[in-house]
């Protein structure tokens, strides 16, 4: 591994042997160090400052939401589903659902919902939604789906079905353990105040002034759990069919609260903060508290140093979650403590934590957006249905719970994955997993009888049938109705672009897809469909921001409905040979 391309060495590993290998500074560095050789010291003091290995997060839900909730109250909203009467009764009303109104999910042209956030994050399994109601006025579902003209979202009736979320035992297990945590770390950080302290100017300092702490108002609690979450899916998205399935792009809704944080605002806790001040002056229990006050007594309380000009919607985050629990930032500001010879004085002024899906708790100062926003975010992801009495979704979703969290991470620098000779960079190796969901008992749905001749002239329709439409009885829609449609299973995964064509890319790229299948290997899998098909490329990084976003490629691996436990090497050799050869490169010398 190494930080940049410039941490990377040419290097005959053997004295008189022409065979040259690419290392990293790291490694050589440790080698020279075993080996008392310090002759190379500008690049044994760059390697000794190189940047360690990290994960790189993607770019901010939060920052995505609030820049698509700024947009909507412009107009700049899914242009191509919503209609103009539509819009123009948004701009003008002052409710929260006009504001936001209820958009057609997926438009005709384009497969729609572009303008959503496209959903990179992952989401804790625990956070994953126990019910998932699915949309599907076109039947989608059923892998049948209806065929009528008019595919806009509201030509057609809505119909809902229920899906529970299905986890394999052992990480359902896990999940129920995860929500506890959760549960108790929540009710941790509702039973903490947190005190924030400034520190002094250079004038006050001189003027004896004292130091003055405030309590941030009580924590609000995060959901330590999703009870539902809808899907909103259509035939115009469809993104890619094969043999055992089909992929929609499809529009996931969840609760805001679930990514977003409230905030309070900095200008109105100075503000409270100097009417309290002048309140107790006025009052002359100024001077009281200067000469004495008892401390009120708390269940746990820990106070943040932090600087005059504190911005707390920077999101300053005061809770630092790791794997091992989570425990509270003392210092998140890295600002010097206070000095211990001054007077400390806390004021209580009204505060309180603000959330723009509930304009009640807004300010005048609007640090979030004008208009009021809804209680729910709408995210773009890739649905995969199964086709009828096969496996291999089930399989996969098993897959997607086994799999290593670096498999969804992704990483700085580059790495060498033999037979590679040339550095690649670490991003994450498969799409994010989101959930895998059943049909609920009871959510089948009578199969409907359509007269889509409704669309055309009132001629009877005869043409548009398989025969004379006059056999057609009302005893038969009683026998039809009462059939029970096929509903597949939902495997919910980010949505990671289009399938690549090898030829097109270029040397760099192609060693990068190569590496997807040898990192896959080293970890001990089987990929079992090594296909350009089951390559994804997109524009940019999950790491980048869209308006920032590069011209460069990122790719991930899909399809594991095959995938299994590397048993014999022969078997891992054969697919990494199959690998090289779908891009014409040759085993270790990547010659063309």
């Amino acid at each position: 591994w190494g930080a940049t391309l410039y941490d990377f060495y040419h290097v005959y590993r053997i004295p008189g042997v022409s065979a040259i290998a690419k290392l990293p500074g790291s490694k050589l560095l440790n080698v020279m160090k075993k080996l008392g050789e310090f002759y190379a010291k500008d690049e044994l003091l760059w390697a000794a400052n190189e940047e360690d290995p990290r994960v790189v997060p993607v770019a901010d839900t939060k920052v995505l939401i609030e820049a698509y909730e700024n947009r909507v109250p412009m107009g700049i909203y899914n242009e191509h589903s919503m209609v103009d009467a539509v819009r123009e009764s948004a701009t003008r009303s002052r409710s929260v659902r006009a504001q936001i109104p209820p958009s057609e999910p997926l438009d005709r042209e384009g497969g729609g919902g572009d303008d959503n956030v496209h959903l990179q994050e992952r989401i804790p399994l625990h956070l994953l939604p126990e019910t998932l109601y699915a949309h599907d006025p076109f039947n989608v579902l059923s892998l049948n789906p209806r065929k009528v003209k008019d595919t806009t979202w509201l030509s057609q009736p809505d119909l809902i079905r229920k899906y529970t979320l299905s986890l394999s035992p052992d990480v359902q297990d896990e999940v129920n353990r995860a929500k506890k945590r959760a549960e108790e770390m929540e009710e941790l950080k509702a039973r903490t105040l947190i005190i924030l302290r400034y520190t002094r100017t250079k004038e006050q300092v001189e003027n004896h002034e004292p130091t003055i702490e405030v309590p941030l108002p009580p924590y609000h609690r995060r959901l330590a759990k999703v009870e539902d979450g809808h899907l909103y899916i259509s035939p115009v998205a469809k993104i890619g069919s094969g043999n055992h399935s089909v992929v929609y792009k499809a529009e996931w809704e969840l609760p805001r609260d679930l990514l977003m944080e409230p905030r309070f605002c900095e200008a109105c806790m100075k503000e409270r903060t100097q009417e309290e001040i002048q309140r107790l002056k006025d009052s002359g229990r100024w001077d009281k508290l200067l000469r004495a006050a008892d401390g009120e007594v708390i269940e746990r309380e820990i106070t943040c140093i932090v600087s005059p000009a504190f911005l707390h919607r920077t999101y300053c985050n005061f809770w630092n979650e790791t794997r091992y629990g989570i425990r509270l930032r003392r210092n998140p500001m890295n600002i010097a403590p206070t000095n211990a010879d001054s007077i400390v004085l806390r004021v209580n002024p009204t505060l309180t934590y603000q959330n723009p899906s509930r304009p009640e708790t807004l300010c005048q100062h609007r640090i979030f957006p004008s208009s009021p926003v809804p209680r729910t975010a709408r995210f773009n992801v890739a649905a995969k249905l199964s086709i009828e009495n096969d496996r291999h979704l089930a399989r996969e979703a098993q897959n997607y719970q086994k799999f290593p969290e670096h498999f969804f991470q992704n990483y700085n620098g580059y790495n060498i994955v033999p037979p590679i000779h040339d550095p690649v960079p670490v991003h994450a190796l498969v799409p994010q997993f989101y959930g895998y969901y059943t049909p609920s008992p009871g959510s089948e749905v009578p199969t409907e009888l359509r007269d889509d001749s409704d669309d055309d002239d009132d001629d009877g329709g005869a043409g548009d049938g398989d025969g004379d439409g006059d056999d057609h009885t009302d005893d038969d829609d009683k026998v039809v109705a009462t059939e029970r449609l096929y509903l597949s299973p939902i495997l919910l995964l980010e949505h990671c672009g289009s399938p690549i064509e090898p030829d097109d890319l270029s040397i760099d790229d192609q060693q990068e897809c190569t590496s997807l299948f040898l990192r896959l290997h080293e970890e001990g899998w089987l990929h079992e469909s090594v296909a350009a098909r089951n390559i994804l490329a997109q524009q940019g990084s999950p790491t980048e921001f869209p308006a920032f976003s590069r011209k460069q490629l990122s790719f991930r691996l899909i399809d594991f409905g095959r995938s299994r436990a590397c048993e014999k090497s022969a078997e891992r050799m054969s697919e990494e040979t199959a690998a090289l050869a779908l891009f014409r490169l040759q085993h270790g010398a990547f010659l063309r």
